[in-house]
């Protein structure tokens, strides 16, 4: 009878394995070209989120100058409407 595992078997699985493992170039330290690029990519981010909160303030800025004119528009509107009576 032939046993499902023998000693070979298990011996070039395990060796397998292990050279996948190694051939992946998986690393548990990332290295200075990757730190390097993760602040560049910190850098990057810290610039666009300061740059969308610039863009946030002046789209508030301009939707109260839309308001008042909106406003003053319809003031002016009323005011016509009440001479056009006349």
């Amino acid at each position: 009878m032939r046993k499902p595992w023998n000693l070979a078997t298990v011996v070039l699985s395990g060796l397998a394995v292990i050279i996948l493992c190694s051939a992946t170039g998986c690393t548990p330290k990332i290295n200075e070209e990757q730190l390097a690029k993760l602040r560049q990519l910190k850098e990057q981010s810290a610039k666009l989120e300061a740059d969308i909160k610039k863009k946030e303030s002046e789209r508030a800025s301009i939707e109260r100058e839309l308001a008042g004119t909106a406003g003053g528009i319809t003031g002016c509107k009323g005011i016509r409407s009440k001479t056009k009576g006349i």
